[in-house]
C-alpha cells in the first residue's frame, strides 16, 4: 500500500500545474506497472526507491498502471486508473479513465508537449489535457493501432503504435501519417523499430532500461549488456519496457 496516505481519497479540484520546477528538485525516472507500481530512479537508473502500490503483484486488473508521463512539474500515470503527483512520491488516485475519457476504458499512452498532455485509447484515438485531470477528444484518429496503442514524444514529433505494430507519426496531434517502420521507438538520435532499439527505452544520458516479469528493471550503456539494477520485493513488474518517463522529482 502507498505510505503516503493519498491512495484512493477525493482528489477536489487540483490547479493546473505550473511551469516552474521547485528549486531543490532533481531529475527522476519514473516506472509504473502491475499492482499500481510507482517507483523512481534519481540517479539515471542506477538505483530505484519510493516504491508504492495499491493492488496484488502481477494481477491484469483495474490496478495495473500502464502509462506515465511528466510536464509542468506533474507526473500522472494511467491504465484504468488515473492517478498524480506532483512531487513523484506521493500520489493521488482523481478517477477512473472511464470518467474522464471519452469512448475509453484504459489509456496506455502518454505523452507531453508544449503546455499539454496527450494520451493513445484504442483503437487509436487521441486526447489531450492541459492539467493532466480533465480530458477532451483532439485530432484525428491515430490509426489502425488495434489495440493497446502506445505513444511518445521525441525529437518533435508524437509516434503511436499499438497490436498492429503500425506506427504512425505526426507534429502536432492533429494529423497521422503511417512510418515505414513496425513498433516506432526512439533511440539513439533516430526514430527505429522496437527490437533496433533492443526491445528497451533510450534516455539521452546514453542508457538504455528494460524490464523483466518477478520486478525486475535492467539497465545497459550498450544495449546488449543488461544488468539488474533493481527487483521488487513484492515482485510488482512495470507494464513494459515502454513503461518509463523522465521528469523532476523531490529530492
Amino acid at each position: 500500500m502507498d505510505g503516503q496516505g493519498g491512495e484512493g481519497g477525493e482528489a477536489g479540484a487540483p490547479a493546473v500545474p505550473g511551469d516552474e520546477i521547485p528549486a531543490d528538485y532533481v531529475k527522476g525516472i519514473i516506472a509504473v506497472g502491475y499492482g499500481g507500481l510507482r517507483v523512481v530512479s534519481r540517479d539515471d537508473g542506477k538505483t530505484w526507491s519510493d516504491a508504492v502500490e495499491f493492488g496484488d503483484a502481477n494481477a491484469d486488473d483495474e490496478n495495473l498502471l500502464r502509462a506515465v508521463a511528466y510536464g509542468k512539474g506533474r507526473w500522472i500515470a494511467t491504465g484504468w486508473k488515473l492517478v498524480y503527483s506532483d512531487d513523484g512520491v506521493t500520489w493521488t488516485q482523481h478517477s477512473m479513465v472511464r470518467d474522464e475519457f471519452q469512448n475509453q476504458q484504459i489509456i496506455e499512452g502518454l505523452a507531453y508537449k508544449d503546455g499539454y498532455f496527450y494520451g493513445a485509447g484504442d483503437p487509436g484515438r487521441f486526447y489531450r489535457s492541459a492539467d493532466g485531470l480533465d480530458w477532451e477528444p483532439y485530432g484525428e484518429r491515430i490509426g489502425n493501432t488495434e489495440k493497446h496503442t502506445a505513444l511518445a514524444f521525441r525529437a518533435g514529433k508524437f509516434v503511436s503504435y499499438g497490436d498492429s505494430s503500425t506506427s504512425f507519426e505526426s507534429s502536432d496531434g492533429l494529423t497521422w501519417t503511417e512510418m515505414e517502420i513496425e513498433q516506432g521507438t526512439y533511440c539513439e538520435g533516430q526514430w527505429r523499430s522496437l527490437s533496433q532499439c533492443h526491445d528497451a527505452a533510450w534516455f539521452d544520458g546514453g542508457f538504455y532500461l528494460r524490464v523483466e516479469w518477478g520486478g525486475e528493471i535492467l539497465r545497459s550503456t550498450n544495449g546488449s549488456n543488461f544488468q539488474r539494477v533493481y527487483r521488487d520485493p513484492d515482485e510488482h513488474t512495470a507494464y513494459k519496457t515502454i513503461t518509463f518517463a523522465e521528469g523532476y522529482v523531490a529530492p
